[in-house]
Formats: C-alpha cells, structure tokens, sequence
C-alpha cells in the first residue's frame, strides 16, 4: 500500500508577502519623490501612511525585522511631516538604505514547502549532504502550466473535428441510399421500403448527431479561448513595477556623479509578459545610466549652455498594436558624433575620411564597444549600453531605435511584443503531424484540388493571383510518421 501524499501547509503569510511587496514598492517610489524640487508635506504624509500600514502588518505575522524597519523610516520622517523644510539629501539616503533593506526581507519570505517523507531506517545515518530543495517557482508559474494545458486541448479537438466530417460522410451515404431506393420505387412494406425507412431515420438521426457535436465542439473551444485570454492577461504584469527601479538607478547614477537629475515616467498601467518586462527592465537600467552618466551635463556646464541646472531624464511607455514601445529621452549634451566618427576609424569600421551619416554611426553604436564617455566609471564609459538594448531587442523579435540632437539630448526607444504567449496560429496537418502557424507568417489560404497540388509540387512553384510563388509541401518536409512499435 502506498503512502499518502503530504499535504501541503497552510501559508500564514500568502497575503502578507503580496501587500509588503507593494508598500515596499510605494515606499521607494515616495521616497524617490521626495527629491523633486517643490516636494510638498504630501507625498511625507503619505509615506508615513505606507509606513505605519506595513508595521501594523508586519507585526500580525510576527515579521519584526520588517516591522522594526519601518518603524525607523516613520522616525525619519516623522520631523518632516509638517512640509516646512524638504528632506536633506543625506535623510533620503538612510531612507532609500531602508527599504531596500525591507525588499531583501518582504523578498525572503517564501511559502512553506510539503513535507518531505523521512528516509528509510538505513539511511539515517547516512552524513552526506543532501541537495537543497528545488527553488520556488515564479508567481506566473501555475498560470503558464494553464495556457500549456488550454493549448494542448485545443490541439486534442482537431480529431474531434474529423469526426465530424465522417458523421456528414455517413449522412450523405445514408441519403444516397434513400434516394436509390426511392428511384427503384422501393414499396413502403417490402424489404426494399424497410431498408429505406431505417436509411431515412438513419440520416436524420446522424444530421442530429453532427449538429450536436459540431455546437459542442464550438462551444468548448469558445470556452477554452475564453480561459486562455484571462490567463494571459492574469500573467501580465504592470510596467509601473519596474520604473521604480529605473527611478532609482537614475538618482544612484546622480549621486555617484554628482549631478541633479529629475526623473519622470508616464505610462506604469500598461501591463505586459513579466519576462518581456524583465529583459526591457535590464536593457532601459542601461539607458538610463548612461543618459545621467554622460548624457546629463554637470550644472555648471548645463547653466553656462542656458539650460536648467537639473537634468531632466523621462522613461515612457505606450502600447503600439501588438507592441510596447518604451522611450527614454533626456536634454543633455547628445551624442559626440565627432567622436563616434574617430573611435570607429579608429577601430577600421570606417574609412578614415569617407563620409559617415549619424544613421550609420548610430548602427555602430548599438554594436558595441564604441563609447562617448571621456573616462570609464562604474555606471558607464565601456560601450556596451546600446549592445545590451539591441542584444534585447533580437532576443524578443523588437527593434531598437536611437535619435540624438547635439545639445539637445538622446532618446532611444525599445519596442517589444506585449506577449510570448498570445500567439495566434493557423493549425494544419500533414503527414499525420499537427503543426501550428503563427498567423502574422500566413499572407493567405487558396483551396487547391489533388491534380493542383500535384502539379506543383512537381514545378516546385505554383500561379496565384497573377504571380509565380514556390510552393513546397509540408508533408514532404515532416516526411512519413514512424510506425508505432
């Protein structure tokens, strides 16, 4: 008799992690506010809400690390409440210390694992290491296992559908019949006329059936369709979850050189594929850096050029059909396009004195190792900034494009799919294989007859609407299904 399967136990802190998260999230993202010039008493009350609404939490679970942290950021906060004085850089700095130190913890937490079943008596005293226990999947885990399922259901109706066509085959033969026997002027009491009675209900009844499996079968993929959409967008996360991120990176790279940099976002609602979010999060943390690192000029500089002393760096994002498209812009120096020029002679990518247009320059710079910065710091200087967007941009099926006005500032936008998984295709079979084609890749169907096919299969090519295409068999490239053994 097998033993039963351990149940797994209850998690105390299921909610708790997805609203400490948040806070902590908000907590960073205020945080980051308070260095906006004109940064008024509000966003310090707000904060302290946030704040006092973790502790309060925390303190349920018996989380007291969190809870204890964010009773230190209220006590920074708290002589600042009344909005009379903006928060001095070095409080911000103990602040942001602060809830990074939260997200490490609000981070750690993790649901509690089934039991494991105790080892035989024999292997008690056995002293090797075990190895660690599998890492706890992604929150998007279970729902991908759904779409995973939705999709091979789907793909499990396609025989469905043949049967529905030998259901109409057999109509069609029951019909045939009553109409031969009608022809012969069968006798409704003799053999002939019994046939044709049965022949007659025969037909009717199979009409019925296919009917009811046709509705049925269309029913159930109406409902599968219908479960996959709200799947996908389940899984899809909000961009507003990484611009903190790049907000932070952008106040970071400031401090390290001692700039004043605003920081802007619009478009946090759109939500997409947490991992096409996750690769353009990395990609924009390097656009990011070097817009400060050596695309914002110093105040001194910025002044003497008639601009503010603050730089401004803005990250948007909007939806463009299928697309998200994220753009970076900011109002430093731009591009050195002289520069450009001579690191790529330099480097013999260009012929020493042949014109180069800024399209083609930009095009070396996303190739990487051609770099504008004067010196090489740990934000930037090493030219692999736009390599790594473009880098991104191939992995996802995106673009990468870069524009830059000298004294006006850069922008470069990233454009990638929403999705991986939303993917609509045309499912054919051949040579007993079910093939799935993404719809985007299908120009057209044409209905060909066995002569037609045959014919160009033979030609290699075929005539459609007053061109000569190729034409090549799926069949023929599956080739012949195995036997089974």
């Amino acid at each position: 008799m097998s033993a039963p399967t351990p149940a797994v136990a209850k998690d105390p802190l299921r909610y708790f992690r997805i609203e400490a998260r948040e806070l902590v999230d908000q907590l960073s993202q205020g945080v980051l506010d308070l260095t906006r010039d004109g940064a008024d008493r509000e966003p310090v009350a707000r904060l302290l809400r946030h704040a006092h609404t973790l502790k309060g939490a925390a303190r349920v679970v018996r989380q007291s690390e969190i809870a204890g942290a964010a009773h230190q950021l209220e006590e920074l906060l708290v002589p600042h409440r009344d909005g009379a004085d903006p928060v001095p850089p070095e409080t911000v700095g103990a602040l942001l210390t602060l809830t990074d130190r939260m997200s490490v913890l609000a981070g750690a937490l993790q649901p509690p694992q089934p039991p494991q079943a105790p080892p035989p008596a024999a292997e008690k005293a056995d002293t090797e290491p075990r190895p660690a226990a599998a890492p706890v999947r992604s929150d998007s885990a279970d729902i991908d296992e759904l779409l995973d399922a939705v999709g091979e259901a789907h793909a499990r109706f396609a025989p469905l559908r043949r049967q529905v066509a030998t259901v109409e085959r057999a109509r069609r033969a029951a019909e045939a019949i009553t109409e031969q026997l009608r022809i012969r002027g069968a006798q409704p009491d003799g053999a002939d006329g019994r046939t044709g009675g049965m022949a007659t209900r025969l037909a009717a009844d199979l009409t019925a059936l296919g009917r009811q499996l046709t509705e049925t079968v269309e029913q159930v993929e109406r409902e599968l369709d219908d479960i996959r959409g709200r799947a996908e967008r389940l899984r899809l996360v909000p961009v507003a979850t990484v611009l903190t991120t790049l907000h932070r990176a952008a106040y970071d790279a400031a401090g390290a050189e001692g700039k004043k940099v605003v920081f802007d976002s619009r478009g946090g609602d759109l939500r997409l594929d947490p991992h096409v979010l996750s690769l353009a999060s990395g990609a924009l943390l390097h656009v990011v850096r070097n817009a400060v690192s050596h695309g914002v000029e110093g105040e001194t500089e910025r002044l003497a050029a008639g601009k503010p002393g603050a730089g401004h760096v803005t990250v948007e994002v909007h939806r463009r059909g299928t697309n998200a498209a994220f753009r970076c812009r900011d109002d430093g120096r731009g591009f050195d396009l002289g520069a450009v020029r001579r690191q790529a002679e330099a480097r013999g990518l260009v012929t020493s004195g042949a014109e180069a247009d800024v399209r083609e320059l930009m095009r070396l710079l996303m190739h990487g190792g051609i770099s504008t910065a004067g010196e090489v710091t740990g934000i930037s200087g090493r030219g692999i900034g736009l390599d790594a967007v473009r880098d991104v941009a191939e992995q996802l099926g995106g673009e990468v494009n870069v524009s830059t006005e000298p004294g006006r500032g850069t922008t470069v936008e990233l454009v990638v799919p929403l999705s991986l998984v939303s993917l609509s295709g045309l499912v054919v079979e051949a040579a007993g294989t079910l093939a799935s084609l993404p719809l985007d890749a299908v120009r057209t169907c044409v209905l060909l007859d066995a002569v037609e096919v045959a014919a160009a299969g033979a030609a290699g090519a075929m005539a459609h609407d007053g061109h000569v295409i190729a034409f090549l068999s799926l069949a023929g490239v599956l080739g012949p299904v195995a036997p089974q053994a």
